[in-house]
């Protein structure tokens, strides 16, 4: 908020959507700003805010080596940035005002650190 000079009703938040805290994130969200949603913007796959030498998916998928995973195990974790993009935009687009915008922000998949599995993520979350 300080590096864009403090717009009116700009709240910024740091949480998480996963599954077992997307409620608890939403509803300190909607609570700090008086049940009022204008816009989202949604980051996946973004890593300069990661910090550097880590992906925005280092956590969730950088442990696994593409062929490594067997074939059950493949289709989630080939999908799970856009299923908790798709999760997360199911929970606030309804919140959104009517003339509100959603916005998402997503990384380009160019760098060589980034693991097989986060550019096929990444590849999901721009087709959202």
């Amino acid at each position: 908020a300080e590096t864009l000079g403090q717009p009116d009703r700009l709240a910024t938040v740091h949480g998480s959507l996963l599954p077992e805290t997307a409620d608890k994130t939403i509803s300190n969200v909607m609570n700090l700003t008086a049940q009022r949603l204008d816009h989202v913007v949604a980051h996946a796959g973004v890593r300069w805010w990661a910090g550097r030498g880590k992906c925005d998916e280092t956590n969730t998928l950088a442990k696994d080596r593409l062929f490594t995973i067997n074939d059950e195990d493949f289709p989630q974790k080939a999908c799970q940035l856009a299923a908790l993009q798709f999760s997360a935009a199911r929970r606030l687009l309804p919140r959104l005002d009517e003339n509100g915008s959603y916005t998402f922000v997503v990384g380009d998949g160019a760098d060589d650190q980034r693991s097989a599995l986060g550019a096929i993520n990444l590849r999901a979350c721009q087709g959202i």
